[in-house]
C-alpha cells in the first residue's frame, strides 16, 4: 500500500482514460522507491497512523477487497448463498444451491471477452491481479501499475495474471499482487506464509500453471511463434 509516489512517478498520475489519451513525456531519473511499509508507525491511543517522509498510501486493491468482503456479510443475512464482485476482488460466502464449489470465470488478460476456464472452489476470497489492465506509455517505456516496490518500478513479472483462491479475501488480494511481483521462483515461500492459498497463473501463451489447479479449461490460445 506504500507505492503510491512509485505510481505517480511512472505517469499513473490522473484517471486511466486521461493518460492513455495523452503524450507523457520521458521521465527524468530514476524512480525512486518508497520507503518499507513496516516503517510506519500506529499508536492506538490516539487512533493515528505515522507515516515515514516520502510514503503515500494507496490502499486501492486492499480497500476493494475489504467492501465486498463487508458487502458480502451484509447480503449474507437475506440468503443461503451470495458473491460480490469488485473489479477483480470475489467475496464468496456459503455454496450456491446444491453445489459444493463455486465455480469462477478467469478471464483471458489479453481478452476480457474470452474465458480460459472454471476454477471450482469452496467459499472464500479470490482476487486477480494482472499487468495487462492499465497500461500507458511514458516517453518511450511501456508502464502499468503493479509496481515492485523494492525497486519503485513496474514489474517485470513472467506472467500476465496471478488469481489467489484464500479463505480472506484480504490474503487473496495481498498475495495476488506479491505473485504476480515475485513470480515462480518465490512462489513456494510465500504460499507457506498462509494456510490454505493457492494461485493460478497465466503465462504469456495462455497457459495456466500454479497450485489451482481444480478447474475446467475452456479454451487454450493457439501458440504464436
Amino acid at each position: 500500500p506504500s507505492i503510491l509516489g512509485a505510481l505517480q512517478q511512472a505517469g499513473y498520475d490522473r484517471s486511466m482514460d486521461e493518460i492513455r489519451g495523452a503524450d507523457l513525456p520521458a521521465r527524468s531519473g530514476a524512480l525512486r522507491p518508497s520507503p518499507p511499509f513496516r516503517e510506519t508507525r500506529l499508536d492506538p491511543a490516539t487512533r493515528a497512523i505515522f507515516l515515514p517522509a516520502g510514503m503515500q498510501i494507496d490502499l486501492g486493491g486492499l480497500a476493494k477487497g475489504w467492501i465486498a468482503a463487508q458487502a458480502a456479510e451484509l447480503l449474507l443475512p437475506f440468503t443461503t448463498a451470495c458473491a460480490v464482485s469488485a473489479g477483480g476482488d470475489m467475496a464468496l460466502l456459503g455454496l450456491p444451491g446444491d453445489e459444493h464449489l463455486w465455480e469462477i470465470s478467469l478471464e483471458d488478460p489479453l481478452d476480457s471477452e474470452q474465458v480460459l476456464a472454471i476454477l471450482k472452489v469452496p467459499a472464500g476470497g479470490l482476487a486477480t491481479s494482472s499487468v495487462t489492465r492499465r497500461q500507458w506509455r511514458q516517453g518511450a517505456e511501456a508502464r502499468h501499475h503493479i509496481i515492485d516496490p523494492r525497486n519503485g518500478q513496474p514489474s517485470r513479472s513472467p506472467w500476465l495474471s496471478v488469481t489467489v483462491y484464500a479463505q480472506s479475501i484480504l490474503y487473496a488480494e495481498a498475495f495476488a499482487k506479491a505473485l504476480l511481483i515475485a513470480g515462480p521462483a518465490a512462489a513456494p515461500a510465500l504460499l507457506s506464509r498462509v494456510e490454505g492459498l493457492q494461485y493460478a497463473a497465466v503465462e504469456p501463451d495462455g497457459q495456466i500453471s500454479g497450485t489451482l489447479t481444480n478447474m475446467e479449461l475452456c479454451y487454450v490460445p493457439e501458440p504464436t511463434f
